[in-house]
Parts: structure tokens; C-alpha cells; sequence
């Protein structure tokens, strides 16, 4: 009994760790905007990525039932490479709460979510 009362203070002085509770990025997003180079993307309406644990995602765009992709999330640098038909974009992410957006170049990698040659997109985490 008095080694018990004795771990107990050192579990609870324990640090908990940087990752505890750390929002993630996989789940589905729905879009919710979309632009290219500034200008809103129809293209993107209702479409939604699928993003698994894995490094796997599923891309449905234009109501199609899905098509193979992956990606790469770095979130020290707020990193995101998404790659899709063998060709793969760099960009950054940002993730506050069920938003995630998403700015990928289509020459380098952006280093803000606006400019020319770049794919911004909006996101909401399917509940």
C-alpha cells in the first residue's frame, strides 16, 4: 500500500505530452470553398477528400464515387503534399477546430493561402 501512495504523486507530476489531444487531419472534409489563383472554383462544390491515417486519401469531386490519392502532412512546418494521378502539389495547411484549409502551388510551395498558381481550399470535418 505504501509503494501505491508513493507512484501516485510521480504519475501525476508526469508531463503530458505535446501530442495528447492533438486535433487530426484524418476523417472526411467536406469543401467549402474553393479558389484557384483568387478566383472561386466551381469545380469544387460539394466535393470531399477523405484523409486515412495511413497517408491514403479518396478524392470525390464532381459526385464521382472516389478516386485513389495521397498525402503528407508535416504539422511543425504546417506542411501538406497531396498527390493524386501520379503527380504530387506542395503546399501548407492550417487546422483550427473542424476547419482545415489548405493552400497547394501548382509551381512551389506556398507560402500563404493566396496568390497566383494557387489552389486554396476551405474545409469542414464531416461530423
Amino acid at each position: 500500500m505504501t509503494s501505491l501512495l508513493l507512484a501516485v504523486p510521480l504519475v501525476l507530476a508526469a508531463p503530458i505530452p505535446k501530442d495528447f489531444n492533438r486535433p487530426t487531419l484524418e476523417g472526411t472534409w467536406v469543401f467549402v470553398s474553393a479558389t484557384s489563383s483568387g478566383r472561386p472554383d466551381a469545380l469544387y462544390d460539394g466535393a470531399k477528400w477523405v484523409l486515412e491515417k495511413d497517408g491514403k486519401a479518396t478524392r470525390h469531386v464532381g459526385g464521382d464515387a472516389g478516386s485513389a490519392a495521397g498525402y503528407k502532412a508535416d504539422p511543425k512546418a504546417k506542411t501538406f503534399d497531396w498527390t493524386v494521378s501520379g503527380t504530387t502539389w506542395t503546399g501548407i495547411y492550417e487546422l483550427k477546430g473542424d476547419t482545415l484549409k489548405v493552400a497547394l502551388g501548382l509551381e512551389s510551395r506556398p507560402t500563404e493561402f493566396a496568390g497566383p498558381s494557387v489552389y486554396v481550399f476551405t474545409m469542414k470535418k464531416a461530423k
